[in-house]
């Protein structure tokens, strides 16, 4: 077998927001779905590799973003220990709006964007308040799929569904 020293180190230090914007980004997110398929991951790598990816999908064209956030919903629906991401994100949400503090979600996550190890980046002691955010994007199509992090039924997305996104198809469902 192919044994790579810190591989996924160094798959999680490649996500920065150039990456949502290169030519080859299908291939990208194609082999990064491959990559994160296992479900023998442990906990702390699957929620960094969730976080890093909610914060990017913030400041992602919507074509990133629709293809985050499909990803990061079956990476949830793969591995359970990740779950309470998404039980603080919903209990943060409800706090900071009937919360007269000013101070964000942002400034209080415990979360180390800027972390080069996985491990030290305290993810799972995080939420994953970006999907929140992203569920008033200005793109309806981003803030509708954001959605679905509210439906507790939903099946698995087909991430071969969201891999080829393009503006076109955007502007054209915007149009319709």
């Amino acid at each position: 077998s192919l044994e790579y020293p810190q591989f996924y180190e160094k798959l999680y230090v490649m996500l920065t927001p150039s990456v949502f914007l290169v030519t080859y980004r299908e291939r990208i997110y194609r082999l990064m779905h491959l990559c994160l398929l296992s479900s023998h991951l442990p906990a702390y790598l699957v929620a960094a590799f969730l976080k890093r990816l909610a914060r990017l999908s913030l400041s992602a064209p919507p074509t990133g973003a629709l293809y985050v956030i499909p990803l990061i919903y079956n990476m949830l629906k793969r591995h359970p220990q990740c779950e309470p991401l998404i039980q603080r994100g919903r209990v943060g949400a409800v706090m900071s709006s009937s919360s007269s503090s000013s101070s964000s979600s942002k400034e209080s996550d415990p979360y180390l964007f800027h972390e080069a190890n996985p491990k030290n980046s305290h993810a799972l002691e995080s939420s994953l308040w970006e999907l929140r955010a992203l569920q008033n994007h200005y793109c309806p199509a981003v803030a509708s799929l954001a959605a679905a992090f509210d439906e507790q039924e939903k099946d698995k997305f087909k991430m071969e569904d969201f891999v080829n996104a393009s503006y076109s198809a955007l502007f054209t469902q915007s149009v319709k």
